[in-house]
Protein backbone atom coordinates (compact mmCIF):
# COMPACT_ATOMS: atom_id res chain seq x y z
CA UNK A 1 0.00 0.00 0.00
CA UNK A 2 1.64 3.45 -0.82
CA UNK A 3 0.48 6.94 -0.80
CA UNK A 4 0.92 9.53 -3.72
CA UNK A 5 0.08 13.21 -3.08
CA UNK A 6 -2.13 15.29 -5.96
CA UNK A 7 0.53 16.03 -8.78
CA UNK A 8 -0.99 20.00 -8.94
CA UNK A 9 2.38 20.69 -11.27
CA UNK A 10 1.39 18.67 -14.36
CA UNK A 11 -2.34 20.56 -14.50
CA UNK A 12 -2.04 23.19 -17.25
CA UNK A 13 -5.46 24.49 -16.38
CA UNK A 14 -7.54 25.03 -13.05
CA UNK A 15 -11.79 25.69 -13.02
CA UNK A 16 -12.88 28.92 -10.55
CA UNK A 17 -16.17 27.55 -9.95
CA UNK A 18 -17.64 28.15 -6.86
CA UNK A 19 -18.95 25.18 -5.09
CA UNK A 20 -22.27 27.11 -4.34
CA UNK A 21 -22.93 26.64 -8.21
CA UNK A 22 -23.44 23.09 -7.33
CA UNK A 23 -26.26 21.88 -8.03
CA UNK A 24 -28.34 20.18 -4.64
CA UNK A 25 -30.32 17.09 -4.81
CA UNK A 26 -33.76 18.09 -3.69
CA UNK A 27 -35.71 14.69 -4.14
CA UNK A 28 -34.63 12.07 -2.18
CA UNK A 29 -36.30 8.47 -0.80
CA UNK A 30 -35.51 7.87 2.88
CA UNK A 31 -36.42 4.03 3.94
CA UNK A 32 -35.54 2.57 6.61
CA UNK A 33 -35.72 -0.73 7.24
CA UNK A 34 -37.09 -1.90 10.87
CA UNK A 35 -34.79 -5.15 12.68
CA UNK A 36 -35.99 -6.52 15.74
CA UNK A 37 -34.91 -3.67 17.68
CA UNK A 38 -36.63 -0.75 16.58
CA UNK A 39 -34.94 2.03 18.75
CA UNK A 40 -31.69 1.19 16.96
CA UNK A 41 -32.88 3.26 13.36
CA UNK A 42 -32.74 7.13 15.89
CA UNK A 43 -28.70 6.73 16.15
CA UNK A 44 -28.56 6.32 12.52
CA UNK A 45 -31.25 9.41 11.58
CA UNK A 46 -29.37 11.59 13.75
CA UNK A 47 -26.27 11.08 11.49
CA UNK A 48 -28.22 12.24 8.06
CA UNK A 49 -27.61 16.00 8.87
CA UNK A 50 -23.94 15.30 9.04
CA UNK A 51 -23.70 14.43 5.39
CA UNK A 52 -26.84 16.07 3.40
CA UNK A 53 -27.77 19.95 3.74
CA UNK A 54 -31.23 19.19 5.00
CA UNK A 55 -32.88 22.24 4.08
CA UNK A 56 -32.26 21.65 0.05
CA UNK A 57 -33.67 18.01 0.56
CA UNK A 58 -37.23 16.68 0.19
CA UNK A 59 -37.96 13.84 1.72
CA UNK A 60 -40.51 10.61 1.29
CA UNK A 61 -40.20 8.63 4.40
CA UNK A 62 -40.66 5.38 3.88
CA UNK A 63 -41.19 2.66 6.51
CA UNK A 64 -39.75 -0.94 5.69
CA UNK A 65 -41.23 -3.80 7.81
CA UNK A 66 -40.61 -7.36 7.64
CA UNK A 67 -43.03 -9.88 8.22
CA UNK A 68 -41.73 -10.32 12.07
CA UNK A 69 -45.00 -13.33 12.39
CA UNK A 70 -43.33 -15.11 10.12
CA UNK A 71 -39.99 -14.64 10.99
CA UNK A 72 -40.92 -15.49 14.49
CA UNK A 73 -43.39 -18.67 13.67
CA UNK A 74 -41.69 -20.45 16.71
CA UNK A 75 -44.25 -18.93 18.66
CA UNK A 76 -47.12 -20.00 16.84
CA UNK A 77 -48.20 -22.67 19.35
CA UNK A 78 -48.44 -20.21 22.00
CA UNK A 79 -51.14 -17.93 20.36
CA UNK A 80 -51.00 -15.50 23.66
CA UNK A 81 -47.67 -14.96 24.21
CA UNK A 82 -47.48 -14.47 19.85
CA UNK A 83 -49.65 -11.73 20.23
CA UNK A 84 -48.63 -10.01 23.37
CA UNK A 85 -45.08 -9.60 21.26
CA UNK A 86 -47.07 -8.76 18.42
CA UNK A 87 -48.80 -5.95 20.03
CA UNK A 88 -45.14 -4.56 21.99
CA UNK A 89 -43.77 -4.96 18.52
CA UNK A 90 -46.74 -2.32 16.99
CA UNK A 91 -46.02 0.03 19.83
CA UNK A 92 -43.01 0.04 19.69
CA UNK A 93 -43.17 0.59 15.92
CA UNK A 94 -44.85 3.53 16.22
CA UNK A 95 -42.96 5.41 18.71
CA UNK A 96 -39.93 4.62 16.14
CA UNK A 97 -41.45 6.57 14.18
CA UNK A 98 -42.84 9.20 15.89
CA UNK A 99 -39.23 9.32 16.91
CA UNK A 100 -37.75 9.32 13.13
CA UNK A 101 -40.39 12.05 12.43
CA UNK A 102 -39.68 14.68 15.14
CA UNK A 103 -35.98 13.73 14.40
CA UNK A 104 -35.97 14.53 10.52
CA UNK A 105 -38.17 17.94 11.12
CA UNK A 106 -35.30 18.74 14.16
CA UNK A 107 -32.60 18.44 11.49
CA UNK A 108 -34.47 20.71 8.91
CA UNK A 109 -35.52 18.24 6.79
CA UNK A 110 -38.92 18.93 4.50
CA UNK A 111 -41.39 15.79 4.51
CA UNK A 112 -42.96 16.20 1.00
CA UNK A 113 -44.87 12.51 1.70
CA UNK A 114 -44.57 9.17 4.09
CA UNK A 115 -45.88 5.55 4.10
CA UNK A 116 -45.75 2.47 4.88
CA UNK A 117 -44.69 -1.11 3.12
CA UNK A 118 -43.40 -4.51 3.94
CA UNK A 119 -40.17 -5.97 2.78
CA UNK A 120 -41.68 -9.32 1.76
CA UNK A 121 -43.42 -9.87 -1.70
CA UNK A 122 -43.75 -7.44 -4.05
CA UNK A 123 -42.84 -4.02 -1.73
CA UNK A 124 -39.58 -3.94 -3.34
CA UNK A 125 -40.56 -4.09 -7.18
CA UNK A 126 -43.47 -1.59 -5.82
CA UNK A 127 -40.96 0.37 -4.66
CA UNK A 128 -38.24 0.28 -7.22
CA UNK A 129 -41.58 1.52 -9.70
CA UNK A 130 -42.28 4.45 -7.46
CA UNK A 131 -38.25 5.74 -7.46
CA UNK A 132 -38.61 5.70 -11.46
CA UNK A 133 -41.93 6.99 -11.67
CA UNK A 134 -41.28 10.10 -9.14
CA UNK A 135 -37.64 10.79 -10.60
CA UNK A 136 -36.34 10.72 -7.24
CA UNK A 137 -32.23 12.14 -7.04
CA UNK A 138 -31.41 9.73 -4.44
CA UNK A 139 -32.67 6.41 -2.46
CA UNK A 140 -31.51 6.61 1.54
CA UNK A 141 -31.64 2.85 2.95
CA UNK A 142 -31.40 3.01 6.26
CA UNK A 143 -29.88 -0.52 8.00
CA UNK A 144 -30.02 -1.28 11.81
CA UNK A 145 -27.05 -3.04 12.83
CA UNK A 146 -29.31 -5.79 13.40
CA UNK A 147 -30.52 -5.99 9.70
CA UNK A 148 -33.67 -7.37 10.29
CA UNK A 149 -34.10 -10.94 11.92
CA UNK A 150 -32.90 -13.81 9.96
CA UNK A 151 -31.51 -11.74 7.32
CA UNK A 152 -34.93 -10.26 5.75
CA UNK A 153 -34.42 -6.66 5.59
CA UNK A 154 -30.94 -6.69 4.69
CA UNK A 155 -32.40 -8.95 1.75
CA UNK A 156 -34.57 -6.12 1.04
CA UNK A 157 -31.79 -3.75 1.31
CA UNK A 158 -29.35 -5.55 -0.83
CA UNK A 159 -32.36 -6.35 -3.78
CA UNK A 160 -33.16 -1.85 -3.61
CA UNK A 161 -29.46 -0.87 -3.77
CA UNK A 162 -28.43 -3.18 -6.88
CA UNK A 163 -31.84 -2.74 -8.65
CA UNK A 164 -32.59 0.83 -8.67
CA UNK A 165 -31.44 3.00 -11.70
CA UNK A 166 -30.86 5.98 -8.67
CA UNK A 167 -28.05 6.53 -6.58
CA UNK A 168 -27.74 5.12 -3.14
CA UNK A 169 -26.80 5.81 0.39
CA UNK A 170 -26.89 2.84 2.83
CA UNK A 171 -26.30 4.20 6.43
CA UNK A 172 -25.22 1.24 8.40
CA UNK A 173 -23.19 2.66 11.01
CA UNK A 174 -23.59 5.87 13.56
CA UNK A 175 -21.33 8.62 12.16
CA UNK A 176 -19.84 10.38 15.48
CA UNK A 177 -17.47 12.79 14.11
CA UNK A 178 -17.82 16.07 14.07
CA UNK A 179 -18.63 17.30 10.43
CA UNK A 180 -15.33 18.87 10.11
CA UNK A 181 -13.81 16.05 10.52
CA UNK A 182 -15.48 13.24 8.59
CA UNK A 183 -13.21 10.65 6.64
CA UNK A 184 -15.02 10.53 3.45
CA UNK A 185 -13.19 7.93 0.69
CA UNK A 186 -13.61 7.99 -3.14
CA UNK A 187 -12.97 4.65 -4.73
CA UNK A 188 -11.86 5.65 -8.23
CA UNK A 189 -10.07 4.26 -11.37
CA UNK A 190 -10.16 5.43 -15.07
CA UNK A 191 -13.68 4.40 -15.95
CA UNK A 192 -16.73 6.55 -16.40
CA UNK A 193 -18.02 5.77 -13.79
CA UNK A 194 -15.67 7.03 -11.33
CA UNK A 195 -15.28 10.72 -13.55
CA UNK A 196 -18.94 10.38 -12.58
CA UNK A 197 -18.90 9.97 -9.24
CA UNK A 198 -16.35 13.18 -9.15
CA UNK A 199 -18.64 15.26 -10.87
CA UNK A 200 -21.87 14.27 -8.95
CA UNK A 201 -20.20 13.86 -5.66
CA UNK A 202 -21.39 17.12 -4.01
CA UNK A 203 -24.93 17.08 -5.32
CA UNK A 204 -25.33 13.53 -3.08
CA UNK A 205 -23.18 15.12 0.10
CA UNK A 206 -23.40 18.36 0.89
CA UNK A 207 -20.82 18.29 3.35
CA UNK A 208 -17.94 17.72 1.26
CA UNK A 209 -17.88 21.30 0.76
CA UNK A 210 -16.38 21.64 3.75
CA UNK A 211 -14.30 18.45 4.26
CA UNK A 212 -11.54 17.42 2.37
CA UNK A 213 -11.99 13.93 0.35
CA UNK A 214 -9.50 11.04 0.20
CA UNK A 215 -9.04 9.32 -3.54
CA UNK A 216 -8.53 5.77 -3.35
CA UNK A 217 -7.47 3.72 -6.53
CA UNK A 218 -6.81 -0.64 -6.38
CA UNK A 219 -5.07 -2.17 -8.84
CA UNK A 220 -4.33 -5.57 -9.88
CA UNK A 221 -1.19 -6.37 -11.46
CA UNK A 222 -1.91 -9.17 -14.20
CA UNK A 223 1.04 -11.43 -12.68
CA UNK A 224 -0.78 -11.61 -10.10
CA UNK A 225 -4.36 -12.37 -11.06
CA UNK A 226 -2.27 -14.96 -13.93
CA UNK A 227 0.89 -17.01 -13.02
CA UNK A 228 1.32 -18.52 -16.47
CA UNK A 229 2.36 -14.86 -17.66
CA UNK A 230 4.04 -14.04 -14.21
CA UNK A 231 7.35 -15.49 -15.85
CA UNK A 232 7.04 -13.21 -19.31
CA UNK A 233 5.94 -9.94 -17.26
CA UNK A 234 8.65 -7.58 -16.78
CA UNK A 235 7.09 -6.51 -13.49
CA UNK A 236 9.62 -3.36 -12.34
CA UNK A 237 8.23 -2.03 -16.00
CA UNK A 238 4.65 -3.03 -15.35
CA UNK A 239 4.93 -1.41 -11.83
CA UNK A 240 5.86 1.84 -13.49
CA UNK A 241 3.36 1.68 -15.98
CA UNK A 242 0.48 1.02 -13.06
CA UNK A 243 1.68 3.94 -10.91
CA UNK A 244 1.91 6.73 -13.95
CA UNK A 245 -1.82 5.57 -14.21
CA UNK A 246 -2.57 5.82 -10.54
CA UNK A 247 -1.10 9.20 -11.12
CA UNK A 248 -3.66 10.34 -13.71
CA UNK A 249 -6.66 8.73 -12.05
CA UNK A 250 -5.78 10.93 -9.47
CA UNK A 251 -4.97 14.05 -11.75
CA UNK A 252 -8.59 13.91 -13.56
CA UNK A 253 -11.18 12.98 -10.48
CA UNK A 254 -8.74 15.90 -8.25
CA UNK A 255 -10.09 18.37 -11.68
CA UNK A 256 -12.84 17.29 -11.88
CA UNK A 257 -14.04 17.98 -7.90
CA UNK A 258 -12.38 21.33 -7.81
CA UNK A 259 -14.70 22.03 -10.11
CA UNK A 260 -17.18 20.98 -8.04
CA UNK A 261 -15.55 23.42 -4.98
CA UNK A 262 -14.40 20.12 -3.03
CA UNK A 263 -10.80 19.67 -1.82
CA UNK A 264 -9.04 16.60 -1.84
CA UNK A 265 -7.07 16.00 1.12
CA UNK A 266 -4.69 12.79 -0.07
CA UNK A 267 -4.21 10.35 -2.72
CA UNK A 268 -3.63 6.34 -2.47
CA UNK A 269 -2.84 3.57 -4.35
CA UNK A 270 -3.19 -0.14 -3.38
CA UNK A 271 -2.68 -3.07 -5.11
CA UNK A 272 -5.00 -6.00 -5.08
CA UNK A 273 -8.73 -7.09 -5.85
CA UNK A 274 -10.66 -3.44 -5.96
CA UNK A 275 -13.67 -5.00 -3.66
CA UNK A 276 -11.94 -6.91 -1.47
CA UNK A 277 -9.00 -4.25 -0.73
CA UNK A 278 -11.27 -1.26 -0.24
CA UNK A 279 -13.47 -3.39 2.48
CA UNK A 280 -10.10 -4.59 3.75
CA UNK A 281 -8.67 -1.36 4.56
CA UNK A 282 -11.72 0.35 5.87
CA UNK A 283 -12.30 -2.28 8.42
CA UNK A 284 -9.02 -1.34 9.39
CA UNK A 285 -9.21 2.66 9.09
CA UNK A 286 -13.07 2.77 9.37
CA UNK A 287 -13.79 6.04 7.76
CA UNK A 288 -17.81 7.77 7.70
CA UNK A 289 -18.52 7.12 4.17
CA UNK A 290 -17.16 5.24 1.00
CA UNK A 291 -18.10 6.70 -2.16
CA UNK A 292 -17.82 4.87 -5.26
CA UNK A 293 -19.35 4.86 -8.96
CA UNK A 294 -21.68 2.33 -10.52
CA UNK A 295 -21.11 1.04 -13.80
CA UNK A 296 -25.13 -0.02 -14.08
CA UNK A 297 -24.54 -3.48 -15.31
CA UNK A 298 -27.30 -5.60 -15.42
CA UNK A 299 -28.13 -9.40 -16.03
CA UNK A 300 -25.41 -11.88 -17.59
CA UNK A 301 -22.86 -8.91 -17.79
CA UNK A 302 -22.97 -8.27 -14.08
CA UNK A 303 -22.56 -11.55 -13.19
CA UNK A 304 -19.45 -12.61 -15.22
CA UNK A 305 -17.56 -9.39 -14.66
CA UNK A 306 -18.95 -9.01 -11.05
CA UNK A 307 -19.41 -5.38 -9.59
CA UNK A 308 -17.63 -3.51 -6.83
CA UNK A 309 -20.22 -1.73 -5.50
CA UNK A 310 -22.64 -4.74 -5.41
CA UNK A 311 -19.42 -6.41 -3.57
CA UNK A 312 -19.15 -3.76 -1.10
CA UNK A 313 -22.71 -3.79 -0.41
CA UNK A 314 -21.86 -7.18 1.83
CA UNK A 315 -18.86 -5.35 3.75
CA UNK A 316 -22.21 -4.28 6.41
CA UNK A 317 -19.76 -2.19 8.53
CA UNK A 318 -19.34 0.68 6.74
CA UNK A 319 -21.89 3.29 5.02
CA UNK A 320 -21.70 3.23 1.33
CA UNK A 321 -22.87 5.93 -1.58
CA UNK A 322 -23.15 4.40 -4.90
CA UNK A 323 -23.10 7.27 -7.46
CA UNK A 324 -24.98 6.39 -10.73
Amino acid sequence: MSQIQPNRAQTEERHTESASSTARITRVTLVIEYGDDPDAVLPLIQSLACLLGPQSVVLTLVHAEYDWVSVHSDFADEAQEMGARLAQREIALKAANQAVRSELCKQGFTLSDEWEMTTAGEGSKTLLAQLKETGQDLLILVQPPSGGAAGKASHFGLTMAIHTEVSVLVLRKVITAKPAQLKIWLGVDASDASLNLARKLGQYLGVVDEVPVSLITVQTPVYQENALLAPFVNQSVLDDALLSNANLVFEMCQDILETQGVAVADCRRLLGSPASELGAVAEAEDPDVIAVGSHNRKGVLAWLLGSVSSQLLHWDTHNLLIVR
